[in-house]
């Protein structure tokens, strides 16, 4: 999953807390190797 600090962790997926953050997210998709959970 991702902190609202838009870092991924443990595992290689994302999920969005905030709309405010998904801009983050999908800077951040390389690292969570583009697993972006809405």
């Amino acid at each position: 999953h991702c902190t609202q600090q838009g870092f991924c962790v443990p595992k290689p997926s994302c999920c969005s807390y905030q709309s405010a953050i998904i801009r983050i997210v999908r800077l951040m998709a390389h690292v969570c190797k583009g697993a972006i959970r809405w």
